[in-house]
């Protein structure tokens, strides 16, 4: 039984994260293992920021292809970070003697796909901002 070929994702494709890493180029495996970790951000990031499951990519709107050029940023760079470290883990040391191991992750974070506050903010659609609502005193000039 063969393994199904994944599609590529909404926003990225497995060549785009492909011409980003360095050194040689991945083996046929690693495309696809690539290709799927591509759909895992991005459902996870359209799970996390609902706005973008009903973007338009060939809108004409400079403001959203801005916001598509950032989202497409932002899941290649956690596809790269988690090519690179699988676990998620910050710091990694071993001693061979002793056999002592200790892995340490990131707060909030550890096995899996996770995005800061600040990550999220920089792909969701900006929030209206009301005017300020109150009175201004003011009088005439010169009035006692």
């Amino acid at each position: 039984m063969t393994n199904p070929e994944p599609a590529d994702g909404k926003f990225v494709n497995s060549a785009a994260v492909v011409a980003r890493l360095e050194g040689k180029t991945p083996s046929t495996g690693r495309v696809t293992t690539i290709k799927w970790r591509i759909l895992d951000v991005e459902n996870e990031l359209m799970g996390e920021v609902p706005s973008l499951r009903t973007i338009d990519l060939d809108s004409p709107d400079p403001a959203v292809q801005i916001r598509i050029g950032r989202v497409r940023t932002l899941v290649i760079d956690k596809v790269l970070e988690l090519y690179r470290n699988p676990d998620g883990a910050s710091s990694k040391s071993q001693a061979m003697d002793g056999i002592s191991t200790t892995r340490s992750y990131r707060d909030g974070s550890g096995p899996g796909i996770s995005f800061t506050e600040d990550e999220l903010n920089r792909v969701r659609l900006p929030k209206p901002r009301r005017p300020k609502l109150g009175t201004y005193g003011a009088r005439p000039w010169m009035v006692p």
